[in-house]
Order: C-alpha cells, then sequence, then structure tokens
C-alpha cells in the first residue's frame, strides 16, 4: 500500500495495525516475550535440542513490532543469554570459543538486528502519517461546510471538504489522491510552475481559476491556496469560491 493510501485510511478510520508501546512499558514487553520463549524452549528442548535459537526468533519479531529498535535488541540480547546460559552445549558458560556456537550467534544477531531496524522503520512511517492525518484532520474541521481542499506538494488531493463536493459535483472517495487541476481539468492564468514558484516564495498564491464540475459544466473560482511549512509535512490548503455568475454579470 503507497504512502498516500495509508494517508487516507488514516483520515477515513484511523491508525491502522499495530502500534508502539511507550518506554517502559515496550522494555518490559520484550522481557517478557523472551521469558516466554525460553519457557516454551524449554518445554520442547527435545524437539528443538540441535537449534537453540529457533524458540526465541518470534519473541524478537514481537518485540521489535511493539516497541521498535531499541527493545528489539533488548530481546536479542536476553534470548543470547538465555541460549547461553541454558540451552547451548555447554549451560551456564559464555564463552564463544566453539566456532559452531559463534556461528549460530552471529547469524541470530544479524537477524534480530535486521528486523529490528525494519520493525523501527515501519513504526516511525506509520506514527509520521497519523501525525500528518491529524494535522489534515484540524484543518478540515476549521470549515468543513466550505469548498476547500488540502493538497501534498504535487497536488495530490489528501482532505476534500463536504463543501468541495457540493461545488464540484465529485464526492471524497473519487477525488481523495487525485492531482487535483486533472481531476477539475483546471485552466489557471499562468504556467503552473510559475504558480508554484509564488507559493514557495510568499506562501501563498490567489487568483481565478476555470474549472469543469463532475457534470461537465464550467465554472469559475476566485481560489487562495495556503502553504504550511510548520506541519510534518508541506500540505497546501485551497480554498475557493464560486464567482461564475459575478464574471456572467462582468461580461
Amino acid at each position: 500500500m503507497s504512502a498516500l493510501s495509508n494517508l487516507k485510511e488514516l483520515i477515513r478510520h484511523g491508525h491502522p495495525g499495530m502500534q508502539r508501546l511507550r518506554s517502559p512499558a515496550s522494555y518490559i514487553f520484550a522481557l517478557l516475550v523472551v521469558a516466554a520463549a525460553a519457557l516454551l524452549r524449554a518445554w520442547l528442548s527435545g524437539a528443538l535440542g540441535s537449534t537453540p535459537f529457533l524458540a526465541f526468533y518470534p519473541a524478537l519479531v514481537i518485540a521489535a513490532a511493539f516497541g521498535g529498535f531499541g527493545p528489539g535488541v533488548l530481546a536479542v540480547l536476553v534470548s543470547w543469554l538465555c541460549v547461553t546460559l541454558f540451552f547451548d552445549s555447554t549451560p551456564g558458560h559464555i564463552g564463544l570459543s566453539n566456532p559452531t556456537e559463534l556461528g549460530r550467534l552471529l547469524v541470530f544477531l544479524a537477524g534480530g538486528l535486521g528486523v529490528s531496524w525494519v520493525s523501527e522503520a515501519q513504526l516511525r512511517g506509520r506514527e509520521r502519517l497519523l501525525k500528518q492525518a491529524r494535522e489534515i484532520e484540524e484543518l478540515g474541521q476549521l470549515t468543513d461546510s466550505g469548498p476547500f481542499m488540502i493538497c501534498d506538494a504535487h497536488h495530490r488531493i489528501l482532505h476534500w471538504s463536504n463543501g468541495c463536493a457540493k461545488l464540484y459535483g465529485f464526492t471524497a472517495d473519487q477525488a481523495m489522491g487525485r492531482i487535483s487541476y486533472e481531476l477539475l481539468r483546471t485552466q489557471f492564468p499562468a504556467p503552473l510552475n510559475e504558480i508554484n514558484e509564488i507559493l514557495n516564495r510568499d506562501g501563498r498564491w490567489e487568483g481565478e481559476l476555470a474549472r469543469v464540475r463532475a457534470d461537465g459544466t464550467s465554472i469559475v473560482s476566485a481560489s487562495l491556496w495556503i502553504l504550511r511549512k510548520d506541519a510534518s509535512t508541506p500540505v497546501v490548503l485551497k480554498i475557493s469560491h464560486d464567482i461564475t455568475q459575478l464574471k456572467r454579470t462582468e461580461q
């Protein structure tokens, strides 16, 4: 699923998937799952005699998935101590002289660190998307009855207000994720790259835009774009006002 799809799901349904446990709960949880793995390893000692680390792989995966890199590394280290002290060929002796034991340890450490790093990246990605979704939702609650949209830096629609749905005839499901000027077949008063330069330089742009509604009718809207750089990722608030009748009167 793309980042945009994730963001759409976050806005509509809240935070999907697993959420990070906060310290110190995440580290306590890591120790508990390793303890459970040790009990399972002791119970299955006959079946897992030649593979002392096998029962601990699920423990480190679970610890990293819910806690991130730190708890994952803690689970790796405590698992290694459990195997070394209780389940290897010389229980109670911490040593790396046996090449077989050293090889197993290196494979376990490499796999555990890799899983912890990937889990940390996934958790941070979810948290970043959740923060962005909350910011967009807060913006959307300001004047949701008015015709406005929130777009990313590439003009992909992240929020589509009820007012936009009434003005342009597209539902939120039809608009979300679309490029705004492609959806509305926008005609700009100047090249889009020049408008983007003004927006990035001044933090705002305003002008008149010719657009096409879902039913094929054309309208003219007075549009104000406001760039928000203080959010987790830059977003553009685009506020519209239908001036079609005014333009016809002027003509």
